[in-house]
């Protein structure tokens, strides 16, 4: 991410929005690209995108599997897309975009289950250096009395109301899980408890291989936040509502349904080799954190992997955390 910081200067020195990247295979940077859609009237020319031509020419190929991008601001919708298209495996983001950012801020293509491929996303790093740059750039632009246009402001940059959101954005709780206590705890950065739950976790025990229907360990963080428009007691299946609401009824009559209600917090390793990739991939075992029928809860182990949480638990936890909380799940 440094490099990526040392394109997105390069940015700034043109008077572009200050954004970097840079495409790294096997631990060497194979790709770099800073913003300049303004000076090359070019509204793709995203760091993104620009890093991404530069290492597919290099490696003469325009897929790039294996590879991992590095970019100071979470990505939009068009670079999204070509992230995708080139198989990047993991992309790595450091600031948040609140208007237009397209790995779980406003939407998340990387977790689009109706998509033929997914990249790893891990966000948050070194957050502050990348959006005081951008936050610096339009408090600079603002006291040159130079109103940014919006030609400076669009094709997926932040404007300078959504950098003032990033130099003020709230301090990132933290969750851990316990599964010997089968307690959810809510932190304030500062370690202080916020909130503390009753969960069921797996009833195999801890276990972080595909197929063993148990509750991975270790770092986490949150992927994505799943039916935040939804009532309580909201039936989802693949993700998505279904229009019902749980019943104990409707219980009685499908008594082994792993029922999924209210809201869903879906989990992302970030140990790669531990709860993260290949066949121990935490985001792809679909290891959520959802709401339970009631009725049935037991702070015990009882669920096929995920954690469990009575709805009106889950539905508070899910106000209180943004996307990319860290989580850490120990046994």
């Amino acid at each position: 991410m440094a490099e990526a910081l040392v394109e997105a200067r390069k940015a700034a020195a043109a008077g572009e929005v200050p954004v970097g990247a840079v495409v790294v295979r096997d631990g060497e940077i194979v790709g770099r690209g800073y913003n300049c859609p303004i000076s090359s009237h070019d509204p793709s020319a995203h760091a993104e995108i620009r890093a991404l031509r530069d290492a597919a020419e290099r490696l003469g190929n325009y897929r790039l599997p294996g590879c991992s991008l590095y970019v100071t601001l979470e990505p939009c919708v068009m670079c999204a897309g070509a992230i995708l298209h080139a198989r990047i495996a993991r992309v790595v983001y450091g600031a948040r975009e609140p208007k237009t950012g397209a790995a779980g801020s406003v939407v998340d293509l990387f977790a689009e289950d109706r998509l033929n491929f997914h990249a790893e996303i891990v966000g948050g790093v070194l957050a502050a250096a990348c959006a005081g740059l951008v936050a610096g750039f339009f408090r600079a632009k603002r006291g040159r009395g130079a109103a940014g246009s919006r030609a400076e402001e669009g094709g997926g940059e932040p404007s300078p109301g959504d950098t003032a959101l990033m130099e003020n954005r709230p301090a990132m709780p933290s969750i851990e899980i316990s599964l010997p206590d089968q307690t959810l705890t809510l932190l304030d950065e500062a370690g202080h408890v916020l909130r503390r739950y009753p969960i069921s976790s797996a009833a195999n025990g801890p276990g972080e291989e595909a197929g063993s229907f148990r509750t991975p360990r270790g770092e986490h963080v949150v992927r994505a936040k799943i039916g935040g428009d939804q009532p309580l007691n909201a039936v989802f299946s693949a993700r998505r509502p279904t229009g019902e609401l749980y019943t104990p009824e409707m219980g009685a009559q499908e008594p082994e349904r792993d029922w999924i209600l209210s809201r869903i917090l879906w989990l992302s390793g970030r140990e790669p080799g531990f709860n993260r990739l290949g066949a121990c991939d935490s985001m792809r075992r679909y290891i959520y954190i959802h709401g339970t029928p009631d009725e049935r809860f037991e702070q015990a182990p009882r669920s096929h992997g995920c954690i469990r949480m009575r709805n009106a638990d889950v539905a508070e936890l899910f106000d209180l955390v943004p996307p990319f909380t860290p989580v850490t799940i120990r046994a």
